[in-house]
């Protein structure tokens, strides 16, 4: 019996240079975090190299704030 949530699919990217880690480094993976069997239920994270497989961390954290320079 599988566990949820789970981390699904991880793709990297390689010329992302715009979406951030919850931590507020590039993320240049995308992590499909699964909350149950059902398709549509699952979100999509922005994660960098460190938190790639950190499911605890991409579903708890809060998002870091957008810095906007003026």
């Amino acid at each position: 019996m599988k566990k949820y949530p789970m981390i699904g699919s991880t793709y990297k990217h390689k010329k992302n240079n715009c979406a951030k880690c919850r931590c507020g480094e590039i993320g240049r993976y995308k992590v499909e975090i699964r909350y149950n069997y059902m398709r549509g239920d699952d979100e999509v994270e922005w994660a960098c190299e460190e938190h790639k497989k950190d499911l605890d961390f991409l579903t708890t954290v809060p998002p870091a704030p957008n810095k906007v320079a003026r």
